[in-house]
């Protein structure tokens, strides 16, 4: 799956924290514009009016992000055993 395109709940490390001051809190969502070997460029608006920056989040700067998606058709699987 790739984050691309999605609004994304991310959980921001130690070094996270000290690399971004822009970012008030250690969880926020964001949509991810790009995502590369660097790590994921986001969607970072600055207010009504202000123009869209992109920032990027390198990998190490988050150990945990969240995606919504929504539900496929149920897996099938072979049945095992006897009949």
């Amino acid at each position: 799956m790739t984050l691309t395109g999605n609004i994304v709940r991310f959980r921001l490390s130690p070094e996270g924290r000290a690399a971004l001051p822009q970012f008030p809190t250690e969880a926020f969502e964001a949509e991810v514009l790009h995502e590369d070997e660097l790590g994921v460029w986001i969607s970072a608006a600055g207010g009504s009016g202000q123009p869209i920056r992109a920032v990027l989040l390198k990998w190490h700067y988050f150990p945990t992000a969240e995606v919504d998606f929504p539900p496929g058709p149920p897996e099938t699987r072979a049945r095992a055993g006897f009949r």
